[in-house]
């Protein structure tokens, strides 16, 4: 007896992959080594940890903005920029 799946049965879905990797070998390809899933991992938790910076970085400014302008005795009018 063989477990369904969504979409097919366990044997679709290794004569699927089995293809792919029959494929990256006609190319030439060579399969994702252990050392290349990492450096996309790690790549991937630094570009999500850059973006988390950015947000906090704007939303600290925005927070902050009103008291800096109180302090350096900016009025709301002198203090926004203008295109």
């Amino acid at each position: 007896m063989q477990a369904k799946l969504i979409g097919g049965t366990t044997d679709e879905f290794s004569d699927v992959f089995s293809s792919k990797a029959s494929k990256a070998n006609e190319r030439n390809e060579k399969p994702m080594s252990n050392l290349d899933a990492r450096t996309r991992w790690l790549a991937l938790y630094v570009l999500c940890l850059a973006t988390l910076m950015i947000v906090l970085d704007v939303s600290i400014v925005g927070v902050a903005l009103p008291s800096i302008r109180e302090d350096l005795g900016f009025s709301e009018t002198s203090s926004t920029p203008t295109c």
